[in-house]
């Protein structure tokens, strides 16, 4: 997991060599950071995927190491799914009360 968040610094640091203003981090859509948000995808017998057994870890971990390479007052952004649009996943119990409304 360290060469992953690594790899994300690495890419960060390209891109501001480039003259970005601005990063995102895209934890959406099945993007690899929303694998570890996911409980779908992030699952307990998946213990490689967890760090101190917190699901957010990983993407927190990712999001500081990136922050701190950064220019101070560049705005970074992270994308994340609301829901995952299927039960047990991300939102789940809001899917349902959207599906059951009267």
């Amino acid at each position: 997991m360290h060469r992953v968040r690594d790899a994300f610094v690495a890419a960060a640091k390209r891109a501001i060599r480039l003259g970005v203003d601005g990063l995102e981090l895209h934890g959406a859509h099945g993007y690899l950071v929303h694998e570890f948000l996911s409980p779908i995808s992030n699952t307990a017998d998946r213990r490689l995927w967890r760090l101190a057994g917190e699901q957010d870890a990983v993407p927190l971990e990712v999001f500081d190491a990136v922050r701190a390479a950064m220019p101070s007052g560049m705005p970074l952004g992270v994308k994340v799914s609301a829901t995952d649009w299927v039960e047990g996943g991300l939102g789940s119990r809001a899917d349902d009360r959207v599906r059951n409304r009267p």
